[in-house]
């Protein structure tokens, strides 16, 4: 994997639209729709924090 950083980011971009809610899952209950946008949001969090992280390694490397 040459970059990184550059899929890291785009899978976060990819899911950050994504919406857990009474149109889209009407079968789960209001505290499980909630309970899978944190889940959902957090995990955005951390695929950015990964591209962070892997830009900084590629730049310290000299090979971004």
């Amino acid at each position: 994997m040459k970059r990184p950083d550059i899929i890291w980011s785009e899978i976060a971009h990819a899911v950050a639209d994504v919406e857990i809610d009474e149109t889209t899952h009407p079968h789960l209950t209001e505290d499980e729709r909630k309970d899978c946008m944190h889940h959902i949001k957090r995990l955005i969090f951390q695929w950015h924090c990964v591209a962070g992280a892997f830009t900084d390694i590629l730049e310290q490397q000299g090979t971004k």
